[in-house]
């Protein structure tokens, strides 16, 4: 979308609206008799322009900010843009508007267009957001008057309100046709026009002015004929040329009845109809008017026939006639009357009759047209937005949510419908907590499970992934870039439509039914795959043509509720003042700007006011304005109490997306220099490990120490469960590192912070990134180091010298060659979670 642009273009990706619209079509039925004049009506009407406008509703939207000035078409999506921004304030997080010209938006008049306010969000939910408009704004106007359409969902709802509408006003159009159309006082008209058209008095004057080419007309002079064959000659002209004015006279007549009729129905009414009316009645009447020349042509032919055959044959006149005197024309005229008088009866009923069938046969085609325009705006099936509220409330679970914000057990809750689409609320735990099973409203089913819990029930399905993602060829560059696109062009719609989604990542293996085929695909990791949240449509099984996995997990950080160093050295036990909390020391790093010298950890870890940062979606240094101090201790307080010592402070920090990748870093200052010597580090790049089904990569941590783990994924993305928003902490881009079968994990809580690194042929460290969350199932999440360093302008180093120890299986330091699916084949056997 153009941020700019007054009109711009929005693609469908629904497969089912590319069928619906794109097969729509109206068939008008083959006429036998060719009475009918419905297509030259619907052709008038734009027929062909609608059925193009209504196909193109397959493939994409127009929206425009501002209205044309004329030729607001029916259908034409007007937008009112509304930002809703999740801000910090005093502790507390808050929803904020802009402003807005909502109230005056909804309250405008034009019955072509279709309103929708278009919502734009950070870090919120797509239902949050619109439920907090709904409730504010809906009962200003009925639910389908306007509709709340957010920037991330698919515009799907859009193009079937535009068809909707087009639909809708195209079959008034038909349906004002219909009305148009003089099917029951066709005999009146024609009776009324004939009446005039074939008095005496209008066949007298018709006779005097008509122009005979001999002889001229009663203006002429006057012009004497003696022979009997020349006047007979001049009166079958005169006779012929009287007829066809007193035909000319009757269309005009019926056209100035129809004219009125006409008029008379669209009086009252106005917009698109009366702009119709006058493209559509010039083919009415000229349709009616055919019909009536075919008729008035068969008996016109005949009547001069008889009157020149009555003619008395006499070789020559005793007088000489004047055939432009009053006089004779009138008795011409008299004998016209007088034969026409007593066909007249016949010709207008044969004329109304044609003419009737006619506008009949046209008016049930029309009905054909507008019965299949019916039928298909039911099958558009509009969704039904106070239905949608009433869904959207029953998220609302929680008795009070202030009590919840201060429950540390709850990792998340979903409340939705199961696999046999009855209500229920999940709850994941940390812990057995009892005391969090009061928070929950009580006429609902609820299920409580802890993290340990689910790591026990799922710890076989995980390691047939695992065994079958090892035993099969890893994805090639190409797929890996291509699949990388994909996720990252979707990644914002698809965790703000779908609530439980908590990781997206790409795997070379797929499970259909149960079974594991080798196949690149996007694995969208959720916390419940068994549960469609209330008013949130299925996970997707393909994004863009590729398939998707749906694996469960849960990501959480890697925090915990020495040394005997002054200043902390990596994997040493940190935290910040008066907390808790406690992480680990990264890498030792020196700022480029300052040469002030520290080290790096998780910014989760020490920073204090975490949601204000994330939310600023900034530097610390940027957005800290002096209300908070980020002091580390250490050891952190948790470990050494009272003995705890403030050895530096947070000088530069982010938590987010920077720059489109994943971010959880900060840079901690010493107070005091350090005495020991520094080895600078090589960060290690992309051609590493480029091509590589999974390398060795190390830790050291508070927690577990010096670890081992395989990386797996460069590209990974997740988001943190909250229970409060904004509800997911996302982290693009980056670094998965799974357990190796058979020994301690990689990482455990109190490990964030800790710096991972590669061990290269000569056995020196090179540092890859700061681990930060891990799943339940072993996924241990990193930001990459090279975007750090370069954001905060760090150069690192390392305290120690080059690694010797061995590798705790006997490979190149590098790659792994060891067949580890058959060592997560054997895990499974086991049942070792």
């Amino acid at each position: 979308m153009d941020g700019k642009a007054d009109q711009w273009t929005e693609e469908i990706n629904s497969a089912v609206l590319r069928t619906l619209f794109g097969s729509f079509d109206v068939e008008v039925s083959e006429d036998a008799y060719k009475l009918s004049f419905a297509k030259e009506l619907l052709e008038v009407a734009k027929l062909k322009e609608f059925k193009h406008e209504m196909n193109s509703l397959a493939g994409e939207v127009v929206l425009f900010r501002d209205l044309p000035k004329t030729d607001i078409t029916p259908g034409t999506v007007c937008v009112c843009e509304v930002y809703l921004e999740c801000k910090y304030n005093e502790g507390e997080i808050e929803i904020e508007e802009k402003d807005s010209e909502i109230k005056n938006f909804i309250f405008m008049k034009n019955s072509n267009i279709v309103k929708i306010i278009l919502i734009h969000s950070k870090h919120l939910n797509v239902i949050e957001v619109k439920e907090i408009l709904y409730q504010k704004y809906g009962i200003f106007f009925p639910p389908q008057e306007c509709y709340f359409q957010h920037v991330s969902e698919d515009y799907e709802e859009v193009s079937k309100r535009i068809g909707h509408r087009k639909i809708k006003m195209y079959t008034r159009l038909v349906e004002s046709l219909i009305e148009m159309i003089p099917v029951d006082d066709i005999e009146h008209i024609i009776d009324r026009a004939a009446d005039r058209s074939f008095s005496k008095e209008s066949i007298t004057r018709l006779c005097f002015s008509a122009v005979v080419q001999e002889s001229g007309n009663t203006d002429s002079g006057p012009y004497y004929c003696r022979s009997f064959f020349t006047v007979r000659r001049l009166k079958r002209e005169l006779v012929e040329n009287t007829m066809e004015s007193m035909r000319k006279s009757l269309v005009s007549e019926v056209e100035s009845e129809i004219h009125q009729h006409i008029a008379k129905y669209v009086r009252d009414r106005v917009g698109p109809i009366q702009s119709l009316i006058s493209l559509a009645s010039p083919t009415i009447i000229n349709s009616i008017i055919f019909g009536i020349a075919i008729i008035v042509a068969i008996w016109f032919n005949v009547i001069p026939v008889l009157i020149v055959s009555a003619f008395v044959i006499i070789a020559s006149f005793l007088f000489a006639v004047d055939v432009n005197s009053f006089q004779w024309r009138k008795n011409v005229a008299n004998e016209i009357y007088e034969n026409l008088s007593r066909n007249k009866e016949k010709v207008i009923k044969d004329i109304s009759s044609n003419i009737k069938q006619r506008c009949k046969e046209t008016v049930d085609q029309l009905r054909s047209v507008s019965s299949q325009l019916e039928d298909f705006k039911r099958r558009i099936n509009l969704i039904d937005q106070d239905k949608e509220a009433s869904e959207w409330e029953r998220r609302h679970v929680i008795k009070d949510n202030a009590t919840l914000r201060k429950n540390n057990s709850i990792i998340t809750y979903i409340a939705g419908r199961n696999e046999n689409d009855m209500p229920i609320v999940k709850v994941i735990l940390r812990y057995p907590d009892y005391k969090a099973k009061q928070l929950f409203k009580d006429n609902l089913e609820k299920e409580f499970v802890t993290i340990a819990e689910l790591t026990k029930q799922n710890a076989n399905i995980v390691n047939k992934i695992k065994a079958n993602e090892f035993r099969k060829q890893a994805v090639s560059e190409s797929k890996k870039s291509h699949l990388s696109e994909i996720i990252y062009s979707q990644a914002d719609r698809l965790y703000a439509n779908y609530s439980t989604i908590v990781g997206i990542g790409i795997s070379n293996v797929r499970c259909i039914n149960g079974n594991f085929i080798r196949e690149p695909c996007i694995v969208i990791y959720c916390s419940d795959k068994s549960i469609i949240p209330f008013g949130e449509k299925p996970l997707p099984t393909s994004i863009n043509g590729c398939h998707c996995d749906i694996r469960e997990n849960i990501f959480l950080l890697g925090i915990c509720d020495d040394c005997g160093e002054e200043n902390a050295r990596p994997g040493c036990s940190i935290g910040i003042t008066t907390s808790n909390v406690f992480g680990s020391a990264g890498f030792l790093a020196k700022s480029n700007k300052t040469n002030r010298t520290g080290f790096l950890t998780a910014a989760h870890v020490v920073i204090r006011k975490l949601e204000k940062l994330y939310l600023a979606n900034a530097f610390l240094s940027e957005c800290n304005d002096g209300d908070e101090s980020n002091v580390v201790a250490h050891p952190s307080e948790c470990h050494a109490g009272a003995q705890s010592k403030s050895i530096g402070e947070v000088i530069e920090s982010y938590c987010g997306n920077y720059q489109s990748a994943g971010m959880d870093a900060a840079f901690v200052a010493n107070y005091n220099p350090t005495a020991r010597v520094h080895t600078p580090l090589q960060i290690a790049d992309e051609n590493d490990f480029k091509n590589v089904h999974g390398i060795f990569v190390r830790k050291k941590g508070k927690s577990t120490s010096i670890t081992e783990g395989i990386l797996v994924s460069g590209l990974f993305t997740i988001g943190i469960s909250r229970i409060v928003s904004p509800k997911i902490y996302r982290f693009d881009y980056c670094y998965r590192i799974i357990d190796k079968p058979g020994v301690r994990k990689f990482f455990e809580p109190g490990d964030s912070g800790s710096g991972v690194y590669l061990i290269d042929k000569r056995g020196k460290k090179k540092p890859l990134g700061i681990a930060f969350a891990r799943s339940i199932y072993g996924d241990t999440v990193a930001c990459r180091i090279e975007n750090v360093t370069r954001a905060f302008d760090l150069s690192l180093n390392d305290d120690e010298g080059p690694v010797t120890e061995p590798m705790e299986v006997d490979v190149e330091p590098m790659e792994v060659n060891v067949d580890f699916g058959a060592m997560f084949e054997m895990l499974e056997l086991m049942d070792i979670s």
